[in-house]
């Protein structure tokens, strides 16, 4: 079944069951769905806005031009989603301890978001704004972040000989950053 241009505002998920598989053009705003199974149940031109997805289970999830505002999300396992025309944003997320491992996501904005913990290992995120977002203990671990924007990232330690940066973005102040790996100080 699909749902097509539908409004859900204030449902707890974990009460309700989805009605659909398959959510195209659908907005879920001030919804509960922490630690709800979304596994293959697919979001086509979605838009969730101050919603709780905190430990969702998204096990073949397909999030397809799915858009993220002000949304708490700890612990995502996005490794686990469909890759297939994976493209995702967020604004003002709390994605904390979420893991994006081996994807790949050309173009993605982490704009003014909490990172910290983040698992980036082996992704692939070209092109990726991570604008305003806190990067504290995220890991970059042959991650591929060529003309990526970090100018105004913070927090963030990336060491340049273990991930791909061409022609990434970084300001002055964000530099330690890149020579965290190097013990040495700054002033």
């Amino acid at each position: 079944m699909i749902a097509e241009d539908q409004q859900y505002n204030n449902v707890d998920f974990r009460n309700k069951a989805f009605d659909a598989n398959e959510y195209d053009n659908c907005t879920f705003t001030n919804c509960n769905l922490s630690e709800v199974n979304l596994s293959n149940i697919d979001f086509l031109d979605c838009d969730f806005i101050d919603c709780d997805l905190s430990n969702a289970i998204i096990g073949n999830t397909a999030f397809k031009n799915v858009r993220f505002n002000n949304c708490k999300m700890l612990g995502l396992q996005f490794e686990y989603a469909n890759p297939f025309l994976l493209q995702l944003s967020f604004k003002n997320c709390k994605l904390d301890f979420s893991n994006f491992q081996e994807l790949k996501i050309p173009s993605c904005f982490f704009i003014d978001s909490s990172l910290q913990g983040v698992e980036f290992t082996g992704a692939k995120l070209e092109k990726a704004n991570f604008s305003g977002s806190n990067l504290d203990g995220a890991v970059f671990m042959n991650t591929t972040l060529n003309r990526a924007d970090f100018s105004r990232a913070y927090n963030f330690t990336i060491h340049p000989e273990r991930n791909k940066l061409n022609h990434a973005i970084f300001a002055n102040e964000g530099l330690s950053g890149l020579v965290a790996h190097l013990k040495i100080k700054i002033k």
